[in-house]
């Protein structure tokens, strides 16, 4: 329609602009969704079938209908730089044991055409229905491919190996329940939250909700919460519920403030290190420097906290 009036009547250019603005219908924006899909996934299966080798990533989770997904990510090189990209996703009906996600995996790669023996390394979460000594799906994936290199996600084993005490545990759980009080349990305190932060000028005109799937989530939602605790602090005075009463004691104690500080700085660190493992186009060669980095500040914190006398530390 908008060629047929741009050459009919090429000086009209209202009615072009009427006619432009007409939404195109969910048959067609299906189709167009779909072609771009198709085009996408054509193109990356080629460069893959061109590539000598290519690695693979895989993460199980579990979607709103409560489905587990097998996300698979793939990264090759193309002749001139590396590649990363999310590969496909696999839906797993039932348990979700190494035998089950093995089979899904090969089906949908052998359904794509994708050769397998081009595959020289696969990385998990480390759970054990992916590295089980002889049902997990690394072993099988090893009875077809013996030389394939497995490894376990580093950004993974950061997220374990940074947890927190029991104090530090109870002191997040108090700073995510006063989140959800402020932003997510009323529209109304919400909408008169953010009322109040911006008459008052505060660094931030809201707090952000946290996931707990996402790796940044919580000391994103930390960082942002200390940047406007004085507003905060304030805002909540003028609440009435039980509830503001005992996040106010919360914000009022200089040990409970004190503790969040050094929480928010560790969260902030950790947050740190994982964006620079997550950056594209990186190796293990240049992902080893920043953990080594990051051990040697853990050992000067360590100095810092446990000494009398507080040592500069050069950042």
């Amino acid at each position: 329609m908008v060629e047929a009036v741009e050459t009919l009547f090429p000086d009209k250019h209202d009615e072009i602009g009427k006619v432009k603005a007409i939404l195109l219908s969910r048959k067609t924006v299906t189709s167009r969704a779909e072609s771009i899909k198709d085009h996408l996934r054509m193109t990356l299966l080629i460069y893959i079938d061109q590539a000598d080798y290519f690695s693979i990533a895989i993460d199980e989770s579990t979607d709103i209908m409560d489905v587990a997904q097998l996300a698979v990510f793939v990264r090759f090189f193309d002749g001139e730089e590396m590649k990363e990209e999310l590969l496909t996703l696999v839906g797993l009906e039932g348990e979700t044991t190494g035998q089950t996600t093995n089979y899904a995996l090969v089906k949908r790669l052998d359904k794509m055409k994708i050769p397998l023996y081009k595959c020289i390394s696969v990385t998990t979460d480390g759970t054990l229905a992916m590295v089980g000594r002889d049902k997990g799906l690394i072993a099988r994936l090893k009875k077809d491919m013996p030389s394939i290199l497995a490894f376990h996600c580093i950004i993974h084993q950061t997220a374990l190996c940074g947890k927190l005490n029991d104090l530090l545990q109870q002191l997040m759980c108090k700073a995510m329940k006063m989140i959800d009080f402020l932003r997510s349990q009323s529209a109304l305190r919400h909408k008169n939250l953010r009322k109040f932060l911006k008459e008052t000028n505060a660094a931030c005109e809201d707090l952000l909700t946290y996931n707990n799937i996402r790796s940044l989530s919580k000391g994103n939602a930390l960082s942002r919460l200390w940047s406007i605790r004085e507003e905060l602090s304030s805002f909540l005075n003028t609440c009435t519920s039980l509830n503001a009463r005992q996040f106010q004691e919360i914000m009022n104690s200089s040990k409970d403030m004190s503790d969040f500080d050094f929480l928010v700085d560790i969260c902030g660190y950790l947050n740190d290190l994982n964006l620079k493992l997550r950056e594209k186009n990186k190796t293990i060669i240049n992902t080893l420097p920043a953990v080594q980095v990051f051990f040697h500040k853990l050992e000067l914190f360590l100095v810092d906290v446990q000494g009398d006398v507080l040592l500069p530390i050069l950042l």
